[in-house]
């Protein structure tokens, strides 16, 4: 019997880019290509396509439903102070996987995304070594290549292992979609997205940096934390000639290019708020009162518990490695609304990706960007930390105002 596949039922901008088919396309008929932003579509062979179906009975996007989230939150920090500094906030994704392989020593695995060898690309990866939890650790800001992961974390079930998946909104729906069915041995967390830019304009931001410091990179931390406290974010990038790439994340090229351009599917996400399907949402607790107990300047999480799963899994971590206080979700949402919407397109999209295509990035930023809002590129890192701070400040205040 002849049915649709997904390009012939999904609009191509609705594309979440999870590749969820391509690993249910046993036939491979379906290839990823990039286009001219750097993003992953599929693209099906006619010649192959035995036109099952599979792909666009499976896509998260044609097959959107809701979910009853319990929506207990919580916020805090992990105790131990080095892995709170290499965190993208309050470190609970570690915790959450220590604790994980603590309890299933033998039976346990994460999937989480960590760089490639060359740092070039980022890709889901399934590990019961306790040392790749800091590879995974920390935001990356690039979609994720999904290789065989779903089949693996399948495989994994099968074999009665127990598996903490970690991944975007739209892949833990993906995840959901492939297996088909509610897995006892299953913890799903999924993060607060705001969306990917392309692994395209990292690697190009990469080769200018590897060829201004005429080394190759050997680190990449995109939430350093560089001037005593978490926010504003750095990002620190060392180099094997021991040369060491140190800047306020948004003040950089690759930063201003994350800012403006998400996957166009990011600007209509359904799969926040009410649409998620994890066990587990952890995020950055932007706004946080910080005369509160669960405030650390170094780095505060935001723990939502989506299931009763996800609530005896995080009352596991309420112990002397984590501080961890319930909030209302209403405070959490009102400076973290990518929890519940997604963001509107920036105006400057569209010119910044026609400059990029035309010239490069930097020429991108630079003609995108007045003068005076890319001062601070040219000052020293302690003094443009201090400016940058406090034009924060007066920002907050004035709004206040």
């Amino acid at each position: 019997m002849h049915m649709n596949n997904i390009m012939e039922l999904l609009d191509k901008d609705k594309c979440c880019g999870c590749e969820v088919c391509k690993s249910v396309c046993k036939p491979n008929a379906i290839s990823l290509k990039s286009n001219d932003e750097g993003f992953l579509y599929p693209e099906i062979d006619d010649n192959i396509c035995v036109k099952c179906g599979k792909c666009s009975l499976t896509c998260p996007v044609l097959n959107h439903t809701e979910s009853k989230m319990q929506s207990d939150c919580y916020a805090g920090y992990i105790a131990d102070k080095n892995i709170l500094i290499n965190s993208s906030s309050g470190g609970f994704f570690t915790a959450l996987a220590n604790n994980f392989l603590r309890i299933y020593p033998d039976d346990g695995y994460v999937v989480g995304v960590v760089w490639d060898t060359t740092y070039s690309n980022v890709y889901h990866f399934c590990s019961k070594d306790i040392n790749d939890i800091a590879k995974m650790r920390g935001s990356k800001y690039i979609q994720s290549n999904k290789g065989n992961i779903y089949d693996e974390v399948l495989s994994k079930l099968e074999s009665e292992f127990n598996v903490l998946f970690v991944g975007c909104p739209c892949e833990v729906v993906a995840l959901k979609r492939y297996l088909k069915k509610d897995y006892e041995r299953l913890i799903a967390v999924d993060l607060v997205c705001k969306g990917p830019t392309s692994a395209r304009m990292w690697k190009d931001y990469k080769l200018c940096l590897e060829q201004k410091y005429k080394s190759s990179i050997t680190s990449v931390n995109m939430r350093y934390i560089g001037w005593k406290e978490w926010i504003p974010q750095w990002i620190n990038i060392k180099f094997s000639n021991g040369n060491e790439f140190k800047k306020i994340f948004y003040t950089t090229d690759f930063g201003r290019a994350f800012y403006l351009v998400q996957r166009k599917s990011c600007y209509s996400c359904n799969f926040r708020d009410k649409g998620r399907m994890s066990d587990i949402t952890l995020g950055d607790f932007h706004g946080a009162n910080t005369l509160k107990k669960y405030y650390n300047r170094l780095g505060t999480s935001i723990v939502i518990a989506n299931s009763e799963k996800g609530k005896c899994t995080i009352s596991n971590l309420l112990s002397k490695d984590t501080l961890l206080l319930p909030v209302n979700y209403e405070e959490i949402i009102k400076h973290n609304p990518c929890i519940i919407k997604s963001n509107l397109p920036n105006e400057k999209r569209g010119i910044f990706l026609k400059l990029y295509n035309d010239v490069n990035m930097h020429l991108a930023v630079k003609k995108t960007y007045p003068l005076k809002e890319r001062l601070i590129n040219y000052l020293p890192p302690d003094l443009s930390g201090k400016l940058y701070r406090l034009a924060q400040l007066f920002k907050g205040r004035k709004g206040k105002s």
